[in-house]
């Protein structure tokens, strides 16, 4: 990872080096060490808007439903993470053409709002501490209401 690292030291703007080393943490179960960097790998990805690579920007919406879905099931699933679970599970289905990876996130959401629905987990209103991301509120509560209407 050091040499990720490094790398991010040197060229603080390149998104595939931030996507590697989120890739990393979650290959390993490392949730939280995951979030920053995936995070930061969009919102880069999201600045060069010109030039935005489809398979790396649905990759990434991916691991990040997969990492907010693993974080709540481990922790507790506060309003902020299931907006950003819903939300990342909208633009992932927007970008992606693969059937097989649409298939597990389709299950994995439609899970959630079953749990949801039948109150075998709460939602909580406590704070998560969660890093900051760039996506504004509207278009979050936007895509939670359209899941669970959906589901």
């Amino acid at each position: 990872m050091t040499t990720l690292e490094n790398g991010i030291e040197k060229y603080p703007n390149d998104p595939i080096l931030y996507q590697e080393l989120g890739n990393l943490y979650y290959s390993s179960g490392e949730y939280r060490q995951a979030l920053p960097y995936l995070i930061d790998a969009l919102d880069l990805y999201q600045q060069d808007s010109g030039n935005i690579l489809i398979e790396p920007f649905s990759e990434i919406h991916m691991l990040l439903v997969i990492t907010y879905y693993e974080i709540g099931q481990k922790e507790f699933f506060s309003s902020e993470l299931l907006m950003r679970v819903f939300y990342h599970g909208q633009k992932y289905f927007k970008y992606s053409k693969d059937s097989e990876e649409r298939n597990l996130i389709q299950t994995l959401l439609t899970d959630l709002v079953h749990q949801l629905n039948t109150k075998s987990i709460q939602e909580s209103r406590t704070p998560q501490n969660l890093p900051e991301d760039f996506i504004p509120l509207e278009d979050k509560i936007e895509a939670e209401i359209d899941f669970r209407a959906r589901y």
